[in-house]
């Protein structure tokens, strides 16, 4: 027979277990689809998106993660290293000739030192990444977007991407407050544009 002193406790680990964040074999934390739209996943993300990290470390998606409206889909805090994992963080823009203004929403957004790589970002009506100074981008498919493929401050990096299908600029780079020197490109596939393919930093080798 189970007493109230034994179900109270059992209660309180099933209640723990469902808040704690997936962890994977290596410590990395995983996100998805599920867990950004039932109970949020990690301590203060909130159900429902944008997927709000702001605890540094690794993250891994195991799924896509995607919105069916006009919204940012992952918000990240200073030095928190996102690998897509090889899916796609989507938005519901479609645009393969031609994009439309530029209106609200952003696949991924974030502060300073970032690393956002190995996937997919598509389908949003602002730009599809957004990020502070000294960021870093690579092997990341941007397309269908309405406004900038990847934007980031000064001191950044952004390298082995294919970008294309895009309103504005494929990556802009701007002048942060703090200086933190030239921000570099290369080796980077840039096409369908409708404005300059590359705005401001410099080129460190090749680019398609």
């Amino acid at each position: 027979m189970l007493t109230l002193s034994r179900l109270v406790p059992a209660v309180c680990v099933l209640l723990l277990l469902n808040a704690a964040p997936a962890l994977a074999g290596d410590g990395v934390i995983e996100l998805n689809h599920t867990c950004a739209t039932t109970t949020g996943c990690v301590a203060g993300d909130s159900p429902g998106y944008p997927v709000t990290l702001t605890a540094e470390g690794s993250y891994r998606l195991t799924s896509d993660l995607f919105v069916t409206t006009a919204r940012d889909v992952l918000t990240l805090g200073h030095n928190v290293d996102p690998d897509l994992g090889g899916f796609a963080v989507r938005g519901p823009v479609t645009c393969p000739l031609g994009c439309p203004a530029a209106t609200a929403g952003t696949g991924i957004t974030g502060g300073a030192q970032n690393s956002i790589s190995n996937g997919k970002v598509r389908g949003f009506g602002l730009d599809g990444i957004t990020l502070g100074p000294r960021a870093h981008v690579t092997h990341v498919r941007v397309t269908e977007i309405a406004r900038h493929g990847v934007s980031a401050f000064s001191g950044s990096l952004v390298t082995e991407n294919q970008i294309g299908a895009i309103g504005g600029s494929g990556i802009v780079f701007s002048n942060s407050l703090f200086g933190n020197g030239p921000s570099l490109y290369r080796d980077n596939t840039i096409g369908l544009t409708g404005a300059i393919s590359v705005s401001g930093g410099r080129a460190s080798g090749p680019n398609a």
